[in-house]
């Protein structure tokens, strides 16, 4: 009877957590790549002991990256990948990119890249946020219905 109840409560507990359903959906593709690298790159700058002010500027570009993801997100239920980021999320793309600049020239004259972990994870990132390309959508030509027709 004991072990029931046990079950009974780990299964209370971990309810919401099975039943609860975000409203952010991870984009497939290359900005999905990007979203994991910054990730990875947070995780590295957090455990290999940088200043604060780096840790701070790495956790800003980690933030605007998820902007960026939120912007370009897909719909779960197409299961495509979307080759970029579509038009409306381009100043938030350009704006990632400047802010990943400041993050590599603060890293350059601190001298972070000597920490092996850390110069590989800002390549794969600088890799994924270049590799990223803005897509215009077709242009929509609404069907003029009724009323003279241009030949």
């Amino acid at each position: 009877m004991g072990r029931l109840n046990n079950l009974i409560r780990v299964a209370i507990f971990f309810l919401p957590v099975l039943t609860a359903r975000g409203e952010f959906y991870p984009p497939m593709g290359p900005v999905g790549q990007l979203v994991r690298e910054s990730q990875e790159l947070m995780q590295v700058s957090r455990y290999v002991g940088l200043p604060f002010q780096v840790q701070q500027a790495v956790y800003i570009f980690n933030n605007q990256v998820f902007q960026l993801a939120q912007c370009s997100g897909v719909n779960p239920s197409m299961n495509m990948p979307m080759p970029g980021v579509p038009q409306q999320c381009a100043p938030l793309l350009q704006i990632a990119r400047h802010t990943y600049m400041q993050l590599d020239q603060i890293m350059m004259r601190g001298g972070f890249y000597q920490i092996p972990q850390l110069y590989h994870c800002s390549i794969r990132v600088r890799q994924a946020l270049m590799f990223i390309q803005v897509v215009g959508f077709p242009s929509y030509q609404p069907d003029p219905g009724y009323g003279p027709r241009p030949y």
